[in-house]
């Protein structure tokens, strides 16, 4: 079952993402580049949470945040939170 959500998600580290947030993904590579998009949507499936993504590029995807990946939530003022890696 897919529950949509557009209010803020928390995670086990008390971090929040929200329908709107724009985010930047590090790399699970060394030398590949960090990914910037704005959350256009928020899913939860079996208790977890995927968003719907659309990326600096102009693209659009779903985004599983895995284990170990940083991701940034970044502020109007262009200051930014980390957030653990999921």
């Amino acid at each position: 079952m897919y529950t949509r959500r557009t209010g803020p998600v928390g995670s086990k580290e008390g971090s929040k993402m929200k329908v709107g947030d724009r985010i930047a993904v590090g790399s699970a590579h060394v030398g590949d580049t960090q990914r910037t998009g704005a959350i256009l949507e928020i899913i939860e499936a079996d208790g977890r949470f995927h968003y719907r993504i659309r990326w600096s590029d102009g693209h659009e995807s779903l985004f599983f945040p895995a284990s170990g990946i940083p991701i940034r939530v970044l502020s109007e003022k262009g200051k930014a939170r980390t957030l653990a890696g999921h």
